[in-house]
């Protein structure tokens, strides 16, 4: 069975130099016709091209969050 999974075809076009070059937008939209690649996942890849204006939100976003706001009480 071949494997065509997102994390492959991002490897692949990452890696052919596909992208080199583009826009961080160009890259966001060209990684939204990944077959696979939810919302969360193009968000985190997003964040890490340092888009940060969608961020996506689970357990351990939740779990920082919260630690900073303590320490930031702390400061207070």
């Amino acid at each position: 069975m071949k494997d065509v999974s997102y994390a492959k075809i991002i490897r692949v076009r990452l890696s052919q130099g596909n992208l080199v070059g583009w826009s961080k937008d160009a890259i966001l939209e060209e990684m939204v016709s990944v077959k696979g690649l939810g919302s969360f996942g193009h968000n985190h890849i997003a964040m890490l091209l340092g888009k940060n204006d969608k961020i996506s939100i689970n357990s351990e976003v939740c779990r920082c969050m919260c630690l900073l706001v303590r320490s930031e009480k702390k400061l207070y």
